[in-house]
């Protein structure tokens, strides 16, 4: 799994022209000059030189502006919990580590104080699955462990119905975004929470799927999307014009724009490139070894009558044996993948899966492990229905294993 790299937005510079003769008006533009200007909401805008040169008109960040009512946040009456409404959702999320780092240094709706909700905070945004809902029975909560993911615990944090992803969040209706992506390779949408697993705080993190109605552990190295939180600024007069814009200076002399909250009770900081776009998903992911570094582990693939034959991909992961399978959390390692295999009822297919960890850093070590094979038959095939799985016996890995065998099953509508 590769890190995602995060493009930036480049700033432009103010021009600063001074005038020559008697001080009468510093000029630092020229009449009928424009330039580029930028706004809390992300947006990019044109500002114009005032008639006199003496500075630049407000950059046109008004409430009018089409895109202005995506920067008010929603907050919850009963918590007094504010939440960043829309949430952070590019590409393909933030990995944990930068998920924490974004909420930190996000500037949204005129305030600076958000953080990534722990799980027990983002529960109280679920509706309509009192298991996962404040208070349910799901166990996991901010500083549990595995054992709220043991075979007892597990059912209970896995959906209130059949399971299936659906199209409708199970969240507040007033919050804006979405749960699921409607892509076949990518279709769910898990949102991370800041809460670490307790056994292993740093490969593990907890997450919720408003979709799908699930809560577990995910990789940090794995992509998730963001919505963040703050506590709710105290009553009182208003500080300033709810969503007002107005310009402001940046270091270097660049241009920017900050805001008033939405409930007036502040200004934000001066934002001078597009709010969120000033960031990295920066998560020390690399891939630092081969996969030929691990221990291999050969395995012998073969399907009963009836399968259709010639696969798209095969790919083969490797979970510790006393949390296997996916039902208990992802994999632990593996993420090898065969296309073209030929695999038919009639003709067996060899592959290896190797015993690297999901982010390609290190080895799992010596242990007992399945290994899981996962069948995609064509491109647009998507994964949660894809139908055909396999897994082995608990075999004790301590050096190349050969000699597996898995025979897929059915599990497909």
């Amino acid at each position: 799994m590769k890190r995602s790299v995060m493009f930036w937005l480049t700033a432009m510079v103010a021009v600063l022209l001074v005038g020559s003769g008697c001080p009468k008006v510093k000029v630092v533009c020229e009449n009928g000059e424009t330039q580029e200007c930028f706004c809390p909401d992300g947006t990019q805008k044109v500002q114009s030189c005032k008639a006199d040169g003496s500075s630049w008109e407000l950059c046109a960040c008004g409430t009018g502006e089409a895109s202005s009512d995506e920067g008010a946040e929603w907050c919850d009456q009963e918590t007094d919990l504010c939440w960043q409404d829309p949430p952070y959702q590019k590409g393909r999320g933030l990995c944990w580590e930068a998920a924490n780092d974004y909420c930190a240094q996000l500037i949204f709706d005129g305030h600076d104080d958000w953080w990534l909700p722990n799980i027990t905070e983002l529960r109280t945004l679920v509706v309509g699955c009192p298991q996962l809902e404040t208070g349910g029975a799901c166990p996991l909560e901010d500083g549990s462990g595995w054992e709220a993911m043991d075979e007892e615990n597990s059912p209970k944090c896995r959906s209130c119905g059949d399971g299936e992803v659906s199209m409708d969040c199970n969240w507040i209706p007033s919050l804006k975004g979405t749960c699921n992506r409607d892509t076949p390779q990518d279709p769910s949408v898990e949102y991370w929470s800041s809460s670490p697993n307790a056994d292993n705080p740093t490969v593990w993190a907890a997450f919720l799927h408003f979709g799908s109605k699930t809560m577990g552990f995910n990789h940090t190295a794995s992509w998730a999307d963001v919505r963040c939180v703050r506590n709710k600024s105290p009553d009182g007069a208003p500080m300033c014009d709810p969503n007002d814009t107005e310009q402001c200076t940046c270091d270097g002399g660049k241009t920017g724009a900050k805001k008033c909250s939405s409930d007036g009770s502040g200004w934000g900081e001066c934002v001078c490139i597009a709010a969120g776009e000033d960031f990295e998903n920066e998560c020390g992911t690399e891939t630092t070894i081969d996969h030929d570094e691990c221990t291999k582990i050969t395995v012998t693939v073969t399907a009963p009558d009836g399968f259709p034959g010639n696969p798209f991909t095969l790919t083969g992961f490797v979970w510790a044996e006393d949390r296997c399978c996916p039902a208990n959390g992802p994999p632990d390692g593996g993420w090898d993948v065969y296309e073209n295999s030929g695999l038919t009822a009639d003709t067996p297919f060899v592959m290896n899966v190797y015993t690297i960890t999901i982010d390609e850093t290190t080895c799992l070590p010596t242990g007992e492990y399945k290994v899981g094979i996962i069948v995609m038959m064509n491109e647009d095939d998507p994964v949660q229905e894809q139908g055909w799985v396999g897994f082995s016996d608990a075999i004790m890995v301590a050096g190349d294993v050969d000699g597996v065998e898995i025979e897929l099953i059915y599990v497909g509508e």
